[in-house]
């Protein structure tokens, strides 16, 4: 896992450098952003995604592993605001809120993948309080 992660990181690195026209050597990635360490210009990896991946995938006997000490989370104890929550059930969802006047949807579909509805059964609409068509 390592290694592909460092591989895309060469890419990505890669990639920003053609873009600016600049030496890989250049840029630095920091935060999810390739950082052009000539002028602080930074790019997403998102926006590099697509020319990272014309580029060929790094000889695994040139890719450089991150060093132990610089893990940002790896071997961290980082605090949980909502473990015990999480793990005695009592946590809450999105699903389990109710406000005043909430309505519900429900989208109904063909049950086949790649299937189309022959036909549906039109529910009357005066059995439901309220009823909007969408």
């Amino acid at each position: 896992m390592r290694k592909m992660g460092a591989a895309a990181k060469m890419m990505l690195i890669s990639a920003a450098a053609q873009k600016w026209n600049i030496a890989e050597k250049d840029c630095k990635a920091e935060n999810h952003f390739i950082v052009n360490t000539l002028n602080n210009d930074k790019l997403f990896y998102g926006d590099l995604v697509a020319l990272a991946s014309e580029l060929e995938v790094p000889n695994q006997t040139k890719i450089e592993l991150k060093k132990v000490a610089d893990f940002k989370y790896i071997g961290k104890t980082l605090k949980s605001v909502d473990l015990k929550e999480f793990t005695t059930g009592t946590a809450t969802y999105g699903i389990d809120i109710r406000i005043p006047n909430m309505q519900f949807a429900a989208v109904a579909g063909c049950p086949v993948a790649f299937g189309s509805v022959k036909s549906f059964k039109k529910i009357r609409q005066h059995k439901f309080r309220v009823f909007h068509r969408l």
